[in-house]
């Protein structure tokens, strides 16, 4: 797998701090641009190209102005060919059982996983996909 360029979407600056930390550890990874907003990192992407578009974008679920799903839905209307490079994984630390079906079912979102990130258990999701 080649190392992978990573959007973090979260509004908790400590999960911030604590999944770059992380994820700048893993040998996978390439690099790690963290945004506290889903309308920051929207910004952020509308001025990308295709060859700086991130490879994977980690986005929190439960956050003020603009959640997770909403994120998803102004996601959904950038071009194809951008959409398809970029996977999306979900995180969050509610256990709320709508949160999470409505994640899973997500056409967009490979998966949902809980905060703290675990790196290994994101790798085994995202390995085949690179």
């Amino acid at each position: 797998m080649k190392p992978i360029n990573i959007l973090l979407v979260d509004d908790s600056d400590i999960d911030l701090f604590i999944h770059q930390t992380f994820l700048s550890k893993c040998d996978w990874v390439n690099s790690v641009i963290p945004f506290n907003s889903g309308t920051l990192a929207l910004a952020y992407l509308a001025d990308c190209t295709l060859s700086n578009w991130p490879d994977l974008i980690l986005l929190d679920i439960q956050m003020p102005i603009m959640n997770g799903f909403e994120f998803l839905a102004k996601f959904n209307f950038f071009e194809d060919e951008f959409i398809n490079k970029c996977k999306v994984v979900m995180v969050s630390s509610s256990l709320d059982f709508g949160d999470n079906s409505r994640a899973r079912a997500n056409s967009i979102a490979l998966d949902l996983l809980p905060k703290p990130l675990n790196t290994a258990q994101l790798f085994e999701i995202i390995k085949d996909k690179y």
